[in-house]
C-alpha cells in the first residue's frame, strides 16, 4: 500500500474530489457561455476535473500531451500521488473516490485517448 489514504492509497483523495468538481463546474460555465476553456494547471490532477466535465458533454477525444503517461495504479504507486495516476483514474481505473464521481466512470474511453510527449523515465515519478 501506498504512503496515502489508508482505504485508497491515494494522497489528498477528498480533497482532489473536491477540487475536480468545483474545476468541473467552472469548464461548465464556460461551456454554457458558448466559449472553449482551456485549463492549464501546475499539477495533473486538472485532468480529473476537465475530463469529467467534458465526459458530461459527450466528448469522444482527448489528446493528451505529457512526458509521462500518468497511469500508475494506486496499489502499484510507490508515492500515492494522484498527479501519476490521473489518466488512469480519468479513464475509470482506480478508487472510486475519483474514478466514478457521480457514477460516470470512466470519463474517457481507451480508444479516445492519444497519449503525446511520453518517454520511458520511470525513474522522475
Amino acid at each position: 500500500m501506498t504512503p496515502g489514504d489508508r482505504a485508497t492509497g491515494l494522497l489528498n483523495p477528498l480533497a482532489i474530489r473536491d477540487f475536480s468538481i468545483w474545476l468541473a463546474d467552472a469548464v461548465g460555465r464556460v461551456l454554457d457561455a458558448g466559449r472553449f476553456p482551456v485549463v492549464l494547471g501546475g499539477d495533473c490532477t486538472v485532468l480529473i476535473g476537465t475530463c469529467w466535465r467534458w465526459a458530461g458533454e459527450g466528448a469522444t477525444a482527448y489528446f493528451f500531451l505529457d512526458g509521462h503517461a500518468d497511469f500508475y495504479q494506486a496499489e502499484a504507486s510507490p508515492t500515492g500521488a494522484v498527479s501519476n495516476m490521473d489518466l488512469a483514474l480519468g479513464s475509470g481505473r482506480g478508487p472510486d473516490v475519483l474514478s466514478d464521481i457521480e457514477g460516470r466512470r470512466p470519463f474517457v474511453r481507451d480508444e479516445d485517448v492519444m497519449v503525446f510527449g511520453y518517454r520511458d523515465d520511470p525513474g522522475s515519478f
